[in-house]
C-alpha cells in the first residue's frame, strides 16, 4: 500500500471573521469499484492527530468520520469532518482594539475647542488612519462576497461618519 498526501480546501463563511468557525467535509469514495468490490468503512469515530502539527491560524475543535452507501451508483464513500476555530487573537490585537479606538477617536473630535484650527485637520487624520485600517483588513481577508464579513460593514460605518464629520466641520 502506498501513502498518499491529500490536499484539499474548503468553502468559508466569513461573516463573523475573526470569531470564526468553519466545517470541512472531505469526502472519499472509489469511482472505479462498486460497493461489493471494495469496502469503505470507518474504524474509529474521529481521525487520529498524532502526525497532526499545529497550525498558527486554525485550532481543530472536533473530527468525526461517517461512512454511507451512495444508492443510485452503488457505490461506499466517507466523509472526514474536521471543525476549526479561528485563533483570533492577533486579529483582536492588531486590528480590532485600533478600529475601536478610531470609532471613540472620531467622537472626541467635538471636544476640542472649535476656534483651534486643529480639529479639521484632526478629522482628517482619523479619517486617513481608518482608511488604511480599511486596506489592512481587506487584505487579510480572502477575496470572498459571499457573505461580507461584518468587520467590513464596521469599518464601512466608521468611515461614512469621519466623512460626514470632516465635511460638518
Amino acid at each position: 500500500m502506498q501513502p498518499i498526501l491529500v490536499q484539499s480546501s474548503c468553502s468559508m463563511d466569513l461573516r463573523y471573521f475573526p470569531f470564526d468557525t468553519q466545517s470541512c467535509d472531505t469526502v472519499f469514495m472509489s469511482f472505479a469499484y462498486k460497493d461489493y468490490e471494495v469496502e469503505i468503512g470507518k474504524k474509529y469515530e474521529g481521525i487520529s492527530l498524532k502526525l497532526y502539527q499545529e497550525n498558527a491560524l486554525w485550532d481543530i475543535v472536533s473530527t468525526n468520520v461517517s461512512s454511507e452507501l451512495v444508492p443510485h451508483a452503488k457505490e461506499m464513500q466517507i466523509h472526514f469532518i474536521f471543525n476549526l476555530k479561528r485563533k483570533s487573537q492577533y486579529v483582536i490585537i492588531s486590528v480590532l482594539l485600533p478600529i475601536m479606538f478610531l470609532g471613540l477617536l472620531n467622537t472626541v473630535v467635538f471636544l476640542l475647542d472649535s476656534d483651534s484650527g486643529d480639529r479639521v485637520g484632526f478629522c482628517i487624520t482619523i479619517l486617513l488612519a481608518i482608511t488604511v485600517y480599511m486596506t489592512i483588513v481587506m487584505d487579510i481577508l480572502p477575496q470572498s462576497s459571499t457573505p461580507v464579513p461584518s468587520i467590513s460593514y464596521k469599518l464601512l460605518g466608521d468611515l461614512f461618519c469621519s466623512a460626514l464629520i470632516t465635511v460638518v466641520l
